[in-house]
């Protein structure tokens, strides 16, 4: 092999995530060490637990004892491979990227063999890989028959050919991280294989290298609900990227960074609320401002935060008082309970250099860290049993144009906003759809959603929180499908209510009619499984009962207030 040049510059990411000891220092000092055989200068970002005091220490210590070091808090609640290297990514300022696994007993010599891979064959990622020829690993015969299995159907699935993603030992350069992470959607099981398949996606080459591994090192044990959520990702995975086409969505250029007002509205300074605000003073955007429209005054006295109490009045009304104080060319609605991500602005306002664009939104994902019942509630949500195609507003899906978004995290040009005359009702909820309808209908501009115009939303748990929102969407819909037709008379709005006539009704005709009575069944037995397979998907078994009989509820509950919503002359215009 030829020996190729150092590299001018390496970003080390490192994770701690076990509550085990680790001795980072020698860790640190061994890999210091091998570190200058690849590279004249060097960063080592070591991405820790929060939660572990231990680490804190350590890493401390370790970043005042060498400039090099940077150490960065994080609070995992997901996959640690993917929120260790988004964490880690973020603040790497060279052009190439190593993630090591300092849990995984891997030999340091291999990162040479990497960076000559790399440079070699010009390869865009090196893997480090237990299945390559010359690896030296040790592990059982099931795990050695169960891989060879999985990445037979990987290269059965994707033609990608590689024998082992799941190496705690990778090489990327930077600009294939910033064309892949942000079409990501996987956070857990199969992170790294998406990253794999979105690379190989776009043109982009990977390599396999050798590793070797430290005979004492124990493999954790297979068990079977890892392979089972490891399968469902793959071809959730597959689907993506041969049915939906989702990494083939393009960006528009960021050519200009017009001014942003946030609007939040809300009641009271609660939890919630405080992570909102912090999470938008997070945000990477060079020109925005917070707006709050709490009901009364709350003591909040940082930059960049206004502060208008409006009275006990419903969100839109809150809204319209907000944009009379706002200074933005584009305003950002945003609920209280809901949080965004770091590029959450950039990402919405690249659209806005199309004239005919007026709005763009995006998902509102549940957190990972949130209760039990609050997890079961945002399922119901997201499943295709409930909102059907409409589920692209609580998980990410492909960029597409709209006619009826969620204002929990929707932007809109002011503009427009000063056009229509703002939201100039108190519908709630609902009043959404009214605006939504002004743009789309009266206007002829329209709305688009983009999966990385991203925040997390925290749901009302089921059951009864739960319910009673849906009881307000259900009304709200049913009055709408008959005031605002062009965008709430669909079909797919009228199906829980077709439901609840067909349980309560269907059974007497099956009772007369022998041919009623199969299709009863049929129909009956159909949507048992299809629930019974949306729980098997569920993370667990307590989360999984919470969302079968969550989505036969909602189903119920959201059926008969259709009804009543189709039925009512005139719906008072505030909901309590």
């Amino acid at each position: 092999m030829v020996k190729e040049k150092k590299f001018p510059k390496i970003s080390v990411i490192i994770p701690a995530y076990y509550k085990r000891e680790l001795d980072l220092d020698k860790f640190i000092d061994r890999l210091i060490a091998h570190i200058f055989k690849v590279a004249e200068d060097y960063e080592i970002i070591i991405v820790y637990d929060s939660k572990i005091q231990n680490f804190y220490n350590q890493v401390k210590q370790l970043s005042l004892r060498n400039k090099h070091i940077q150490p960065v808090p994080h609070n995992p609640k997901i996959g640690k491979e993917y929120a260790y290297l988004l964490e880690g990514y973020k603040k790497a300022t060279s052009d190439y990227i190593l993630f090591i696994d300092p849990y995984s007993y891997l030999k340091l010599d291999n990162i040479y063999i990497l960076k000559e891979l790399m440079q070699k064959e010009k390869a865009d990622i090196v893997i480090g890989s237990k299945r390559h020829p010359y690896s030296k690993v040790t592990y059982s015969r099931l795990r050695k028959i169960a891989s060879f299995i999985y990445y037979g159907l990987i290269k059965l699935l994707f033609n990608l050919k590689i024998n082992d993603a799941q190496t705690g030992l990778k090489l990327y350069k930077k600009n294939l991280l910033n064309k892949v992470l942000p079409l990501i959607v996987t956070k857990k099981y199969a992170f790294d294989l998406e990253v794999l398949v979105c690379s190989a996606h776009h043109g982009f080459k990977i390599i396999e290298a050798p590793v070797e591994i430290k005979n004492s090192y124990r493999f954790e044990p297979l068990r079977l609900t890892d392979i089972y959520h490891i399968l469902i990702d793959t071809l959730a995975i597959y689907y993506r990227l041969k049915i939906l086409k989702f990494y083939d969505r393009l960006k528009p250029p960021l050519a200009t960074t017009p001014s942003v007002s946030i609007l939040i509205a809300a009641k009271d300074y609660n939890e919630n609320l405080k992570e909102c605000i912090r999470r938008c003073k997070e945000l990477d955007y060079p020109d925005f401002e917070i707006i709050v429209l709490p009901d009364k005054e709350i003591d909040i006295h940082e930059a960049n935060i206004k502060v208008i109490p409006t009275g006990k009045i419903f969100p839109p009304e809150k809204r319209d008082i907000g944009l009379k104080y706002s200074k933005g060319e584009i305003i950002a609605f945003l609920d209280d309970d809901a949080f965004p991500v770091e590029n959450w602005i950039k990402n919405a306002v690249r659209y806005f250099s199309y004239d005919d664009i007026a709005a763009v939104g995006g998902p509102a994902v549940t957190p990972d860290d949130s209760p039990i019942r609050e997890l079961a509630s945002g399922a119901v949500y997201a499943s295709r049993l409930v909102t059907w195609k409409n589920n692209y507003r609580y998980i990410p899906k492909v960029a597409m144009e709209v006619d009826d978004y969620p204002t929990c995290n929707l932007f809109i040009r002011k503009d427009v906003l000063d056009k229509i005359g703002g939201f100039g009702v108190k519908f709630w909820p609902g009043e959404d759809t009214i605006i939504c309808h002004k743009i789309t209908k009266d206007l002829g501009k329209k709305i688009y959603y983009d999966p990385d115009v991203l925040v997390y939303h925290r749901r009302r748990p089921l059951y009864l929180p739960h319910l009673r929102q849906v009881i307000n969407y259900a009304l709200h819909r049913g009055y709408f499908a008959k005031r605002y037709p062009a965008t709430s008379l669909r079909l797919s709005y009228f199906f829980p209510s077709f439901f609840l006539i067909g349980l309560s009704f269907g059974w007497i005709l099956a009772f007369y009619v022998a041919f009623l009575k199969i299709f009863y069944i049929a129909a009956l037995a159909f949507y048992i499984l299809w629930l019974l397979w949306i729980g098997v998907m569920s993370l667990n078994l307590r989360v999984a009962m919470y969302v079968v009989s969550g989505i036969f509820l909602t189903h119920l509950v959201y059926g008969w207030y259709f009804i009543n919503g189709l039925l009512v002359r005139r719906l008072p215009e505030e909901v309590s």
